[in-house]
């Protein structure tokens, strides 16, 4: 390679850098400030018909952290009167890691009648989860119990999807930085093809 073409090189990396971080930068902004307000600062009181578990790690039926806190919350809306239905949402197709087993054994053993849960196994992802709980489910309104990293991208993608939802926060256990630094990745992909998903579905495209 000559010197010209290494520079070349050089250049069209550092441009690509460039692009990358303004990308990465105005994803999170845009979904922080979007997402942030629909957070509510106190317990709930208003009555909505779901609330929605987006699912996390589970140990073949332990919950984690995360997913625990969750649910722990959920459970509480739902004890309280605030929602009637709770839907649990997550990966729960495969034969050896399952979270929607294990949530709705963990909302059964807790006192919450099978009659109140709603279970998606195939809420691979957070935009996975709130377009099905729309498009399959027929949720239009929800409550939604995450981490707080995570909760202004849940709620940014259920405006998307057409839920009007408000955030409850679950943020008992230590989240750790890994989960925080993944979200900044998930927030620029789900920024940069969500809204394509959004516009293809509303002009009847198959991507």
């Amino acid at each position: 390679m000559s010197i010209r073409s290494l520079a070349r090189t050089i250049r069209t990396i550092f441009m690509l850098s460039i692009v990358s971080g303004v990308l990465l930068l105005i994803a999170n902004i845009w979904i922080e400030v979007s997402g942030r307000s629909q957070i509510l600062s106190a317990p709930p009181t208003t009555e909505r018909p779901f609330v929605i578990v987006l699912g996390a790690s589970v140990y073949r039926e332990h919950l984690s952290g995360a997913l625990l806190d969750r649910m722990t919350k959920a459970i509480e809306l739902h004890e309280a009167g605030v929602v009637k239905k709770i839907l649990l949402t997550g990966d729960g197709t495969g034969p050896w890691y399952n979270e929607t087993t294990a949530m709705t054994r963990y909302a059964l053993k807790h006192g919450v009648p099978l009659e109140s849960i709603f279970v998606d196994q195939e809420g691979y992802s957070t935009a996975m989860s709130l377009l099905r709980a729309n498009r399959v489910f027929n949720i239009t309104s929800a409550y939604i119990v995450s981490q707080d990293y995570h909760l202004p991208r849940a709620l940014w993608l259920a405006k998307i999807f057409d839920i009007d939802a408000e955030g409850v926060l679950a943020n008992t256990a230590p989240n750790g930085i890994f989960p925080s630094v993944r979200e900044v990745g998930a927030r620029l992909k789900d920024f940069l093809v969500v809204p394509v998903l959004k516009v293809a579905e509303l002009l009847s495209i198959e991507i």
